[in-house]
């Protein structure tokens, strides 16, 4: 914005102290302990963060005369976040019992939706030279395209559905409108455990 004043001057940039986020979340536990040999412990996490910027070191914004145009989801965004952990102790065998007994399951089950990110322009049509402008979104962003798992990668949005904007223009897309795919874990374990005397054991572990 100051070129046509400052023709012969590079990239102006003023630091402040700035910034606005609020966040809100349903947290929820579900404890089982010891039934029947079986200890769980589920926790599902609903919330939604939003700011004008999560990096505030050294954030610059699209368009430094309108902060509030950067509003959006925080950088790490995640709306649903589910995890459940699980053990299982085998019962004692009245047979063989140094081999047969010990043995306990476990499972880390891990899941969450996706985090949000930016679409930006190609070119610095605004003259800022920042690189920070937005796309213009002009359709569709997921017209066509399916975000099903492909080994050869996947599409995530209708390229044709964003534009460049005009020179001596912002973008029109939100800062983090858009969310990249979730995420899904699942760990498994097999564990003996052998007492060898009153103070010492070892234990067998599997884990995949």
């Amino acid at each position: 914005p100051f070129f046509a004043t400052f023709p012969d001057f590079g990239i102006i940039n003023q630091i402040e102290t700035n910034g606005n986020s609020n966040y809100n979340s349903l947290q929820t536990v579900l404890k089982v302990r010891d039934w029947h040999r079986f200890t769980s412990q589920f926790t599902y996490t609903y919330a939604h963060g939003l700011d004008d910027m999560t990096a505030y070191r050294g954030t610059i914004p699209q368009d430094s005369f309108f902060l509030k145009g950067d509003y959006g989801s925080m950088d790490f965004d995640t709306r649903h976040a589910f995890t459940a952990a699980l053990n299982y102790e085998l019962p004692n065998a009245t047979r063989l019992r140094p081999l047969l007994s010990g043995w306990q399951l476990s499972s880390l089950v891990s899941l969450h939706t996706g985090q949000p990110f930016t679409v930006f322009s190609s070119n610095d049509t605004s003259g800022t030279e920042e690189g920070v402008q937005r796309a213009n979104l002009i359709g569709d962003p997921y017209a066509g395209v399916s975000h099903k798992f492909s080994k050869s990668g996947v599409t995530w949005l209708n390229q044709t559905a964003f534009a460049d904007p005009a020179p001596g223009t912002f973008g029109n897309s939100g800062r983090n409108a858009f969310y990249g795919p979730g995420y899904a874990a699942v760990d498994f374990s097999v564990v003996k455990n052998t007492k060898i005397t009153e103070r010492i054991g070892s234990q067998f572990r599997v884990e995949m």
